[in-house]
């Protein structure tokens, strides 16, 4: 059966695991998460089949934690001086991209992101209908504890616009 927008929002919705024919990988820039790192990594769907975490110059334990993973899709790399979240996912895309992944995802290490939203994130790229997607973390969740409110409501108010926007051109999910 030729895939539709109906059947591929119902796919979507049930997260059917059907991204196992896309070489998929996972950038995790992380400063100072060890606490969080290693249930972070736990979470990300067995179909992702490579995952980068990005130490940029942390000074809690989190290139220690990061290098204990066992997971063997995990690879470590590390920043000796700090080049920010934007430096971190430079360094990921690139060795993600020398790599030759087909589609490549950013999550933060902070576990703020839910790693169940990844289906509804590459499926549109998947089937062609967008060469880029972009999540909302606070769609359902609201403003995270200790997140200042002025962050929050920028943060979440650029997210739905460009969440809004790529719903239209894709015509795709539900607003």
């Amino acid at each position: 059966m030729p895939e539709t927008l109906t059947n591929t929002k119902a796919s979507v919705a049930r997260g059917d695991d059907e991204h196992e024919r896309l070489r998929c990988c996972m950038v995790l820039p992380a400063y100072n998460e060890a606490r969080a790192l290693a249930a972070v990594v736990a979470r990300i769907p067995a179909w992702v089949t490579g995952i980068i975490v990005v130490d940029d110059a942390s000074t809690d334990d989190t290139l220690s934690v990061a290098q204990s993973l066992t997971d063997p899709r995990v690879t470590v790399l590390h920043h000796d001086d700090n080049r920010g979240v934007g430096g971190a996912m430079v360094t990921g895309y690139r060795a993600a991209l020398e790599v030759g992944y087909d589609v490549v995802v950013k999550m933060d290490a902070d576990d703020q992101m839910d790693a169940d939203e990844l289906p509804a994130l590459v499926r549109p790229i998947e089937l062609g209908m967008a060469e880029y997607t972009k999540g909302n973390r606070f769609r359902r969740t609201g403003r995270p504890k200790g997140m200042p409110r002025m962050r929050w409501l920028a943060s979440s108010s650029t997210a739905s616009r460009a969440t809004t926007s790529l719903r239209t051109t894709c015509s795709y999910g539900s607003t």
